[in-house]
């Protein structure tokens, strides 16, 4: 197997952990975010769980189970690459922070492309209220009074039989100003905390050594609450854009945003978003690094810094 096929492995691993995981929490932040009467997540979780149950909350589940793993492979291939493009010599020669930096900054800008329809998908699907809910809620006011697409299948189908294949990539662009940033300080904070902690454990045992499962999930979960610090206001703009079709463009569905709540609109869902951030991403980088030193021994476990 080639390194880029064992990236691709060890990614798809993390994203179906990253999904089982988050989901629920991931739920909540998008009917927070694209839903004016929720006043909280409290609020929103409350009223999710007694209308339709504890099932609605792994509502869409089937669009990040399929798109994620698929998107986290892109990412973790996509992440080896641009190392060894920014970085010729690279494992031989240890990468700087700078360039991991770089490094997660190309990966963003590319791997939005896959992750735009996943989660447009994925959203449009959350925002369903009820088990058979008017289509409003499932892809816009403008599919109002017609049969409700409630399954990944059918509503991939009618967007693309109805909208074309171009449709499934609304928010592409809002998507690449969030994610551009999130996997720069995403990848960077990761390496920056097992940096520290090998240092620690060189310190305390006298030489350097993997990381066990717990500094794993710190470091793991330190990088998903790092990575939507920089990016949750285009988040919110993503997800009411995605979610709702009489939005013209992102920068109109900003304005009605501010237009609604001032700046502090821009942060809706942030505690759902912070909370989901730490358990989710511990869980990916930890199936991932697992299933690394599995398939790649040697390769994975420590920090790709001097």
């Amino acid at each position: 197997m080639s390194d880029t096929w064992k990236e691709f492995a060890g990614g798809t691993v993390g994203g179906w952990a990253q999904v089982f995981v988050g989901h629920p929490f991931d739920t909540i932040k998008v009917r927070i975010q694209t839903n004016n009467q929720y006043r909280n997540a409290l609020d929103a979780l409350s009223d999710t769980v007694k209308n339709e149950g504890p099932k609605a909350l792994y509502k869409g589940v089937w669009s990040p189970i399929l798109g994620i793993g698929l998107v986290n492979a892109v990412i973790f291939s996509f992440y080896d690459s641009f190392r060894h493009l920014i970085n010729p010599d690279f494992p031989n020669t240890p990468l700087t922070p700078t360039q991991t930096f770089q490094a997660g900054l190309a990966t963003g800008a590319v791997t939005a492309f896959v992750n735009a329809p996943v989660e447009h998908l994925k959203i449009r699907l959350q925002t369903q209220y009820g088990s058979r809910n008017s289509a409003a809620a499932a892809a816009g006011s403008s599919l109002k009074g017609e049969t409700t697409p409630h399954t990944l299948g059918s509503l991939t189908a009618y967007l693309v039989r109805t909208r074309g294949f171009t449709s499934l990539f609304r928010g592409l662009w809002v998507t690449i100003v969030r994610d551009t940033p999130s996997f720069a300080f995403y990848f960077w904070s990761y390496e920056m905390v097992k940096k520290a902690l090998e240092d620690r454990a060189a310190k305390t045992n006298g030489a350097p050594r993997e990381l066990n499962v717990i500094e794993l999930i710190l470091a793991g979960g330190t990088a998903g609450i790092c990575c939507w610090l920089p990016c949750i206001p285009q988040d919110v703009v993503k997800s009411r854009f995605q979610s709702n079709d009489t939005y013209r463009s992102s920068l109109e569905a900003m304005r009605d945003v501010y237009a609604r709540k001032g700046i502090r609109g821009f942060f809706k869902g942030v505690g759902p978003t912070l909370v989901r951030a730490f358990p989710a991403n511990a869980a990916t980088f930890l199936a991932y690094e697992m299933t690394m030193r599995r398939i790649a021994p040697g390769r994975h476990g420590r920090s790709e810094w001097n």
